[in-house]
């Protein structure tokens, strides 16, 4: 799949059906899923770092990783919900695991939390085999490069896969690590939803957090960034509240914890996704600086334009990959009159 420059896609719409895009991408992701899990398919995996938060978009790479590593490893992995303990959940699996770290936009020190706890798991457990799910990378501090690229190098073995192109150069040029690939994002694996109600109109989703471009210079938010984000309480939130409350997710054995509380994660997860799916779906056009908000609409077929996001991700990710669909097109934001 030939990457373009953003120019150059904005002014052609000539990229094809979504259904045929969406099947070259996801024959790309098995493909580098199992060349990435090829030794190790006799041993023990553990997926960690399960994004504990609203944003579906987090939500959707880890249940399209939970798909590909069925259909890889032709088991289901030990799965760890519960990231204020993963480092016990590791060693429950034993010397013999291979550590699969959740992919999405953290790898660096933008958001620092999951990298921290990355960086932490490596240095506690050097010993093991871990294999990076796709990512992209960003540093903005020399500190917390220095201490990855120490940390790379005194694991057994880290096999880095990335989400786009400019993260495969930030791989080799900021932490010097030749074993990576590149791979689209672990959600194009996500099962589409058949049929989905429209309504007529746009719609936008306009981030509002560190990782939205100071420069962004698009009409007003109408309250897609806030169903993006927001979810009502469910009885899933309010059963993990109590666990926490009463000491049974921090003080129970972890494979008792994880026992009750990854079901309930699990479940979270699944309808932060539905309702992504939901929101974009109702709507004829999307406009968004939001990634997954972008490669949902693809995969649903909806028009959609996609802004640039504080660094290279939005971009890179659509020259490497989604301006291959018909429906998509990057670049300034229109008034939400005029199609992408």
């Amino acid at each position: 799949m030939e990457a373009r420059k953003p120019a150059e896609a904005q002014a052609s719409r000539g990229g094809a059906h979504p259904r045929a895009v969406l099947a070259r991408l996801r024959e790309r992701l098995l493909e580098g899923y199992r060349r990435a899990l090829a030794p190790y398919r006799d041993r023990p995996c553990v997926l960690v770092q399960f994004p504990d938060h609203e944003n579906p978009g987090d939500a959707a790479i880890w249940e399209g990783e939970r798909r590909l590593l069925r259909r890889v490893l032709r088991r289901r992995p030990v799965v760890a919900t519960i990231n204020r303990r993963l480092r016990e959940s590791v060693a429950r699996v034993g010397r013999q695991a291979v550590v699969l770290l959740h992919g999405g936009g953290n790898f660096g020190d933008l958001w620092p939390e999951p990298h921290r706890l990355r960086l932490e798991l490596l240095e506690a457990h050097p010993d093991l085999d871990y294999v990076q799910l796709p990512q992209s990378i960003h540093f903005v501090g020399g500190g917390t490069l220095d201490r990855t690229r120490a940390a790379l190098r005194r694991t057994r073995s880290f096999t880095l896969l990335v989400r786009e192109s400019a993260s495969l150069a930030a791989a080799t040029d900021q932490l010097g690590w030749a074993h990576s690939l590149l791979l689209p994002d672990s959600a194009f694996a996500l099962a589409v939803p058949e049929r989905m109600p429209q309504a007529p109109g746009p719609t936008a989703v306009w981030r509002s957090d560190r990782e939205a471009s100071p420069d962004r210079n698009a009409p007003p938010d109408t309250g897609g960034e806030a169903a993006w984000m927001s979810a009502p309480s469910s009885w899933r939130h309010t059963l993990l509240r109590g666990l926490r409350r009463v000491g049974l997710r921090d003080h129970l054995p972890v494979r008792w914890s994880e026992a009750l509380c990854g079901p309930l994660h699990e479940g979270l997860a699944r309808r932060r996704v539905a309702r992504a799916w939901a929101l974009l779906g109702a709507r004829e056009r999307i406009e968004t600086d939001r990634l997954h908000a972008h490669v949902l609409a693809c995969m649903l077929g909806r028009p959609n334009r996609l802004l640039p996001n504080v660094y290279a991700k939005n971009e890179s990710t659509f020259e490497t990959w989604t301006h291959a669909f018909e429906c998509a097109s990057f670049g300034a934001a229109s008034a939400l009159g005029d199609g992408p």
